[in-house]
């Protein structure tokens, strides 16, 4: 199992009308040594789409809650590989990602890398994480806020393994709980900045970095209280600000006026 990497993404069925662009990025992979395995979960890919992945793969299939999907199937697959690399289904990455990872993730036991974010519109991608090449990840840097996705980051299958039956699936930043609890068990990430993922702003985004509605607004707030409130038993203590955020919640919750939020 020694270097031994995964690629692994599921698919939901909204997600499927960005497959193309997705197994492009996968199949123009410099480094060819991984397996690409996918989870279906809900949906199926029809026989264009399975003719279109030029790598190895396997598939796994199920139907349930987007998280809990995840954690089923990132259990599945944790004793056939050394590392998984993680990449949502409706963005893609840049040609070199596998290799730069795996030649940069050495000693440390995760990485996160660039995000780069676009929309549907032709425009060229607009790099949105400004943060130090090779920074060590610490976990005062992702107490409060959340920089890493399940779209720009790598994991040890050994330090996933001691953390992954502790995840609560029902939080809906998942990729957040992960980071956190890697970092709260004594586990090393590093960022590169030279490695690229390209994150598709749309309106299914769980978290949509370029435009901010009331309602978006509202569910990063509960998002963030759930997510606080649940490390509170870990040590994380939160008190404070579980009461600021109960507090802008509710006023912005009960405020009538309609406000939207647009990053140029």
């Amino acid at each position: 199992m020694k270097n031994n990497y995964c690629l692994y993404s599921t698919i939901f069925p909204k997600s499927k009308k960005y497959f193309f662009d997705f197994i492009k990025s996968v199949n123009q992979q410099t480094e060819i040594n991984f397996k690409l395995v996918l989870c279906l979960n809900g949906t199926s890919l029809n026989k264009k789409q399975l003719s279109a992945i030029k790598v190895p793969y396997s598939l796994v299939k199920c139907d349930l809650p987007m998280n809990k999907a995840r954690v089923y199937a990132l259990k599945k697959i944790l004793n056939f590989f050394s590392h998984i690399v993680l990449l949502d289904s409706d963005d893609y990455m840049s040609l070199d990602r596998i290799d730069l990872v795996k030649k940069n993730i050495k000693k440390n036991d995760f990485l996160v890398n660039n995000l780069y974010i676009f929309s549907n519109l032709k425009k060229k991608p607009k790099q949105w994480l400004n943060i130090r090449n090779n920074k060590k990840i610490n976990l005062k840097d992702i107490k409060n806020q959340n920089f890493i996705g399940l779209s720009n980051f790598s994991v040890s299958t050994k330090a996933l393994k001691k953390i992954i039956n502790k995840i609560d699936y029902n939080l809906v930043a998942l990729d957040w709980c992960i980071a956190k609890l890697l970092l709260i068990y004594g586990y090393k990430g590093i960022y590169k900045k030279q490695i690229k993922t390209f994150y598709r702003q749309h309106d299914d985004n769980v978290s949509n970095l370029k435009n901010f509605s009331k309602k978006q607004i509202i569910n990063d707030y509960k998002n963030k209280i759930e997510n606080f409130q649940y490390f509170q038993k870990f040590g994380i203590h939160t008190t404070k600000e579980i009461e600021v955020l109960k507090s802008n919640y509710l006023k912005l919750k009960n405020q009538k006026k309609k406000i939207y939020f647009k990053i140029h």
